[in-house]
């Protein structure tokens, strides 16, 4: 009995040793581990060097040497063909003999020296070669122009004195015709490049040029009417002022341009201005110099010191190249040319034709775009002012007597070349200018029959000079309508019209 219960004992010692252990493993608290994020890492991918593969080179081409004399093409080219890969056919109308001598050439500059001295061609079509003669081909060219003619003429006449002259008066006369008629110059420029067997036809209306010739020949109109057009499309807008200077007393023999231009204690900077080409003058004493165009104010007012200024006309215009533009400021005066008929009957009869001339400015400017920024211009100013009239007596002092008006001219007409931008200066051109004033006792100078005995006439006498400045500039890419008005104000200036 005392046996069992020692195992008893044991039993329960073991099971409560137990359950101890087991309550200080529970109580045993394990820590948390933060284990790190893992970290992915970007495989890159690696940079494969390009490798420049070298271009297959091409067997360098075969280089021939040919000395003959008088031999047959067809021979000569047959030889072609038996010492090269290709296959030469040739037209059954291929002849003519072929002198050269010709040293380490390609075959196609060997075929080219020897067929285009006779008219023939060749045409390459993998390994085979044909020659022939080439059949005339049709092009149809446009050419975007006017189908107008212009003409004009100039006459500018040079007197041994002043005032109203007679004809045998005259010392020298220029007279200039211009005539512009494009389509006719195409036409004569045309006959030149075609051959015998070209021919071509015009149409004005529909601007356009059929031409049928052979490819040479068609190529080298299409270079001319090419040129013709980049040539004639240009413009050139022209900026124009017509200046009349009333001379004070100091300065009756002419604007001191030396003092103007900067000599002596001049008023303007004389590095400013440029020489012009030599002109041609219709008029002594007209002369002319270049400057640049943000000088004009400065040149206006250098003038003023000198009498007194006012701008006539301040006109622009846009004119295409070798073209003349005309500038008219003024009015139409008319008078009527008379002439007499005495018929079978005996009775007198009289035809009135109307005569008009302008009174007052014409201007007219032909520019002619050279190389780079160069204008050659044709310049022809004309002033003309009504002083005075005559009648003319006819038909025995019976009958309507007409009156005959006698004008003052001022004109010259010269031709200068400068460069697009620059101002333009013509001067010279001097007059004379007589005016009358009736001067009296107020009150009884009106008196009738007895008025003459208390007034008489004042004939004052003054000197003008014409002075015209033009501004001339290629327009480049655009035509006039295409500026702004900021644009034309910051290309033309803000100078005014009107001197202090």
């Amino acid at each position: 009995m005392m046996k069992y219960k020692t195992i008893y004992c044991v039993l329960i010692l073991v099971l409560t040793l137990s359950c101890a252990s087991t309550e200080k493993k529970a109580e045993q608290v394990i820590p948390e581990v933060k284990m790190p994020p893992p970290v992915i890492t970007k495989s890159g991918l690696e940079e494969i060097p390009l490798v420049q593969l070298e271009e297959p080179q091409k067997p360098p081409e075969r280089l021939y040497s040919i000395a003959t004399r008088d031999s047959d093409i067809k021979s000569l080219l047959m030889s072609f063909s038996k010492d090269s890969e290709y296959n030469i056919i040739l037209d059954p109308d291929v002849s003519g003999t072929v002198t050269m001598d010709l040293k380490r050439v390609t075959l196609e500059e060997a075929l080219d020296a020897i067929l285009t001295p006779l008219g023939y061609v060749y045409q390459k079509q993998a390994n085979m070669i044909k020659v022939f003669r080439p059949t005339p081909e049709t092009r149809i060219f446009t050419l975007n122009y006017l189908a107008t003619v212009r003409t004009g003429t100039a006459s500018v006449k040079a007197k041994t004195s002043g005032g109203v002259e007679k004809e045998d008066e005259v010392a020298a006369e220029v007279i200039s015709t211009e005539k512009a008629d494009i389509w006719d110059e195409i036409e004569k420029g045309l006959k030149q490049l075609l051959s015998e067997d070209g021919k071509f036809l015009t149409n004005k209306m529909a601007s356009i040029i059929v031409v049928t010739d052979y490819p040479a020949n068609l190529e080298k109109v299409a270079e001319f009417l090419e040129a013709i057009e980049g040539t004639i499309q240009r413009q050139v807008l022209i900026e124009a002022r017509i200046i009349e200077v009333t001379l004070s007393d100091d300065y009756q023999m002419g604007l001191n341009w030396e003092r103007i231009l900067g000599g002596g204690r001049g008023t303007m900077d004389q590095t400013s201005f440029a020489p012009v080409s030599d002109a041609i003058t219709g008029q002594t004493g007209v002369f002319q110099f270049a400057f640049n165009y943000n000088h004009v104010t400065g040149l206006l007012h250098a003038m003023a010191a000198q009498g007194k200024v006012n701008i006539i006309s301040k006109p622009r215009i846009t004119t295409m190249n070798n073209q003349r533009a005309i500038i008219k400021v003024g009015t139409e005066d008319v008078y009527f040319k008379v002439e007499e008929d005495e018929g079978t009957t005996g009775k007198t009869t009289y035809t009135y034709t109307p005569e008009f001339f302008t009174i007052g400015v014409v201007l007219d400017v032909t520019p002619q775009i050279g190389p780079g920024d160069e204008l050659t211009l044709h310049i022809h100013p004309v002033i003309t002012e009504k002083v005075d009239e005559e009648e003319y007596p006819f038909g025995g002092g019976t009958g309507t007597v007409p009156t005959v008006p006698i004008v003052s001219i001022r004109e010259s007409s010269s031709v200068v070349r400068v460069k697009s931008g620059q101002t333009l200066v013509l001067a010279g051109l001097l007059m004379k200018k007589n005016s009358e004033t009736i001067v009296g006792i107020p009150g009884l100078m009106n008196i009738p029959f007895l008025g003459s005995l208390f007034r008489y006439k004042k004939i004052e006498t003054e000197k003008t000079e014409l002075v015209v400045t033009l501004t001339p500039r290629i327009l480049v890419g655009q035509g006039i309508d295409d500026f702004s008005d900021d644009e034309l104000t910051k290309l033309l200036g803000n100078n005014g019209s009107h001197m202090p």
